[in-house]
């Protein structure tokens, strides 16, 4: 048996540093295992990313642009208004067919809010009418002798300034209401029956019949039957 001590480096074997250690058992363990080499993509690939990114970028920031919203009919667009809604409705991320669901409410409830005092106003002039026209002192068969009376009066007692009452009845609609048209068909009787009443004579060229007796045509203070 050959003594260990006698062993020297020179006979002893020698194991190449470019082999690898097998395990006893034929299995390696976890810690034996070394990484992947790191895989690195071309440059090619690396600037297409890149690129893709950058277009991707620039569509999320791109503003949206409106094209002209449609109002209700009879509403008037206010370009301040539109402009500041678009850039809200844009920040919003609001599509078009969107935004223009929100632009359809808010002309519909303007449109009513506009109509609505004059919807109220049509319809007290159309119950004075029926009043005047059921009233037992200026209604029934009289109306027609009621309206001749009452434009010879406004010419007679206003002149030349006839026509502007004529227009401020018109525009209040207070010549429909009954009471006035009584004050001025009471009026029209004091004049026929020759009371003073002052007034300047008018100074503008002869009227027409009709022009005489209805003046412009509407309101029954004006001379006109409605």
């Amino acid at each position: 048996m050959t003594d260990v001590s006698e062993i020297s480096a020179d006979t002893a074997p020698v194991v190449a540093a470019s082999e690898p250690i097998v395990s006893p058992t034929g299995v390696d363990t976890l810690l034996a295992e070394t990484p992947p080499e790191d895989i690195k993509p071309s440059e090619s690939a690396v600037d297409e990313v890149k690129e893709d990114a950058k277009e991707d970028a620039k569509e999320a920031v791109k503003p949206i642009e409106y094209t002209d919203f449609t109002l209700p009919e009879g509403v008037k667009p206010d370009d301040t208004i539109l402009t500041e809604f678009k850039t809200l409705a844009a920040e919003s991320g609001l599509s078009q067919e969107s935004a223009q669901k929100l632009v359809n409410l808010y002309g519909d409830q303007i449109k009513t809010a506009v109509e609505a005092p004059y919807t109220q106003w049509r319809a007290l002039q159309d119950e004075w009418r029926e009043a005047i026209k059921t009233d037992p002192e200026l209604g029934g068969v009289k109306m027609e002798s009621l309206t001749q009376s009452i434009a010879k009066t406004i010419d007679t007692v206003m002149g030349d300034k006839s026509g502007a009452v004529r227009d401020a009845f018109n525009m209040t609609g207070a010549g429909n209401n009954p009471e006035i048209v009584r004050f001025i068909y009471r009026l029209s009787q004091a004049v026929t029956e020759g009371a003073p009443v002052s007034g300047n004579p008018m100074a503008t060229a002869p009227k027409s019949r009709s022009d005489t007796l209805y003046g412009k045509p509407a309101g029954l203070a004006n001379g006109h039957p409605g």
